[in-house]
């Protein structure tokens, strides 16, 4: 048996510079630069946390983090906070129990501002991050997305409505803040031993001009309980099995102030209303 030859290969194909090496990013900040957080949450007793980790100029990591409390009321809330010289290596934002379309944030770095001057469009600095948190939902720079308020997928609420007195309509007002699309919209109409034909109608408008307008394909007589559903997509129906339909024809979006309310052709005193239960995306007004 001939001698046998082992070819022994280097441990190493690549060799990489471990000293006086660039750090990995581009983001150098000076001690006069500030992180700006933006806030805007409809979620009761939510913390949003801020982690920023840096690179030192004697190469060492610091981290900071910054815990803010935000109000529910849809209310911006701002801070600021100075940052060490150095390079910014990332920034992540979390929050606790919320769900994506309540608790929308924006951190910008930026420096120089005035004193109560707040770049919430990110026109006097650079977007690090920008979107919604919420349990399962973090935003991360530098490789997150930029995203807008109604970019992705809103909240999905089930509301119940206020109860109109009898003889009053229905009226359901998109609150300060937020941007619903309308899903569905149920209530039951109970008219009372006035001899009248009632016709009832749902109505979607800006607060003044109606923009839908969307009428019961029949008339309602004394003494009558009819439970009345509109949604996307269903077939209109007059009354089957004591529930009539009406199709909403599109989806629509509705801005803070407007309105989701009846008005009933020749509506009684005793007539009552139920309180509607209807189910609605919403987003965070940007």
């Amino acid at each position: 048996m001939g001698d046998s030859v082992i070819s022994a290969r280097p441990n190493r194909l690549i060799t990489l510079g471990v000293q006086d090496a660039a750090p990995p990013t581009d983001s150098y900040i000076s001690q006069d630069d500030q992180l700006f957080t933006h806030v805007i949450n409809s979620a009761p007793g939510i913390s949003v946390i801020i982690t920023v980790r840096l690179l030192l100029p004697d190469g060492r990591i610091n981290t900071n983090q910054f815990q803010y409390f935000p109000n529910s009321t849809r209310a911006p809330f701002q801070a600021s906070q100075f940052l060490a010289e150095g390079f910014i290596l990332s920034v992540t934002a979390t929050a606790g129990a919320s769900n994506i379309g309540q608790t929308w944030v924006n951190c910008t770095l930026s420096r120089n501002l005035p004193v109560g001057t707040f770049p919430a469009t990110g026109a006097y600095g650079e977007i690090l991050l920008q979107g919604y948190l919420s349990g399962n939902n973090c935003l991360t720079w530098p490789r997150g997305q930029i995203q807008g308020t109604i970019s992705q997928q809103g909240w999905i609420r089930s509301i119940t409505g206020t109860l109109p007195a009898a003889g009053a309509e229905i009226s359901e007002t998109v609150p300060v803040g937020a941007i619903w699309s309308l899903k569905s919209f149920l209530f039951t109409f109970t008219t009372g031993a006035a001899v009248a034909n009632r016709v009832p109608h749902l109505i979607i408008d800006d607060g003044t001009n109606q923009l839908l307008n969307l009428a019961y394909a029949s008339t309602i007589a004394a003494s009558l309980t009819t439970q009345i559903l509109t949604a996307l997509g269903i077939t209109p129906i007059v009354v089957s099995d004591g529930v009539a339909r009406l199709n909403t024809p599109t989806n629509i979006l509705l801005s803070a102030g407007w309105r989701i309310r009846t008005l009933t052709t020749a509506l009684q005193a005793a007539d009552q209303y139920t309180a509607p239960q209807y189910e609605v995306e919403e987003w965070i007004a940007g």
